[in-house]
């Protein structure tokens, strides 16, 4: 599937081969107005660095599913240190609360299986680096899954 974003805000969804997800998505225009969640996550660490705190509220589009995340501040906290993490100490803590919109399985949203209570945290990791993401936990019926940044390096200026 690829996504053509487009200045307007409208995005082109095409799918080859063309799937039953992607002709929903177009026809129900779940991408428009939508970032994907890559987008999503340099948004929120844009906001945090303009802003000094988490928060608002960010529209996204996977290339199937619709949700919105809708971010709030926590405040500071410490990032304890666990196996295989690269960072450990101070970070701002983010509450992530997601809302399912369209594209999910009725079934697995009864179930309880998408993380919709979720934590973020981001510190500044590199000298003269904006905050990264060190560590998020989502929680679902299926249990905690924990991410962590595992290495973090400066480029060198024209690489």
């Amino acid at each position: 599937m690829t996504l053509a974003y487009r200045p307007n805000g409208s995005v082109v969804i095409t799918a080859d081969p063309p799937t039953v997800e992607a002709s929903h998505a177009a026809s129900a225009g779940l991408a428009e107005r939508t970032v994907d969640p890559v987008t999503a996550t340099m948004a929120l660490i844009d906001h945090v660095v303009r802003q000094g705190e988490c928060g608002g509220r960010l529209p996204i589009f996977d290339g199937t599913r619709r949700y919105d995340l809708v971010v709030s501040p926590v405040g500071e906290s410490e990032v304890a240190p666990l196996a295989f993490s690269f960072y450990s100490g101070p970070a701002r803590q983010c509450a992530v609360a997601v809302e399912l919109l369209d594209g999910f399985n009725e079934n697995d949203v009864r179930r309880g299986f998408y993380p919709l209570a979720n934590d973020l945290w981001l510190a500044n990791v590199i000298e003269g680096v904006p905050p990264l993401p060190v560590r998020a936990i989502g929680r679902s019926s299926l249990g905690v899954m924990r991410l962590d940044l595992i290495d973090a390096k400066p480029i060198a200026a024209g690489k």
